[in-house]
């Protein structure tokens, strides 16, 4: 886990889903939601179900549609390595 943390520049808490969304579309990150928040939908926002074995409620990672950086990259693997899940389209 060191390995990924060196990754993490900020950490912001939020109450309301609306909130994460509209930071993650302000490009201020990304972040795992439970999956109905795909209801609230948000222009230039992606969501992505994520799939494991141990998950007892669905979730999904959400980032700009027009992020191609390193450090999206690196937390969707952290994702899939810890906790063994899959990113579907």
């Amino acid at each position: 886990m060191e390995l990924y943390l060196k990754y993490i520049l900020l950490f912001i808490e939020a109450t309301w889903m609306i909130t994460v969304l509209s930071l993650v579309a302000g490009g201020v990150g990304v972040t795992f939601l439970p999956a109905n928040a795909q209801n609230l939908q948000r222009t230039g926002v992606v969501y992505r179900p994520i799939q494991g074995k141990n998950l007892t409620r669905p979730i999904a990672a959400v980032w700009r549609s027009d992020d191609i950086s390193v450090i999206l990259q690196n937390f969707l693997q952290v994702i899939k390595d810890v906790v063994g899940a899959e990113i579907t389209d």
